[in-house]
């Protein structure tokens, strides 16, 4: 046997340990990728976890907000003349004349919470309805509009005032 023979059985070998040792590293990255980008799906879920739940923190957060502010907008009783008054300014504001305006029965909505409803026939343009309706809604008192007929410049709208009944009645 010769040198050469000797050399390239030597050369063999050793790109066979080469091989062997190439796929053994090639086997434990593999392992350690598939580790890693479990860790990071298991992370995103985590990043993932938190923005929800600091979203329904900023939620309830923006919802105890809404409450303080609607808690503010409804009164302890219907004080149907000052929102009656509301009407009448706002009308006056914007150019309506009203023709009439009726107060409805009270009604219970949830314990403790009670409704009544407000109907008011006017005579109205079309742009001075819509600012009629944004100045009554952006009003000092919680009001909703139940229904709104429209038939050429003759008007008619409900609205649903509310009021929180506090002691006995």
């Amino acid at each position: 046997m010769n040198k050469n023979n000797l050399m390239s059985g030597l050369i063999t070998v050793c790109l066979i340990f080469m091989i062997i040792f190439l796929s053994a590293m090639s086997l434990t990255y593999r392992a350690e990728t598939e580790i890693a980008e479990a860790e990071v799906v298991r992370l995103r879920e985590t990043v993932a976890g938190y923005a929800e739940f600091a979203e329904r923190q900023n939620i309830s957060e923006l919802a105890e907000e809404n409450l303080i502010g609607i808690r503010e907008k409804l009164p302890s009783d219907f004080e149907q003349e000052s929102f009656t008054d509301e009407i009448y300014r706002a009308a006056d504001r914007n150019g309506i004349t009203v023709n009439s305006v009726e107060v409805g029965e009270v009604s219970q909505v949830e314990e403790n919470f009670y409704r009544q409803a407000i109907k008011v026939q006017f005579d109205v343009e079309y742009i001075q309805l819509v600012n009629f309706l944004r100045e009554v809604s952006d009003g000092r008192r919680f009001a909703t509009l139940n229904s709104l007929t429209f038939e050429e410049n003759d008007c008619a709208a409900e609205f649903f005032i509310y009021a929180e009944k506090i002691g006995k009645e």
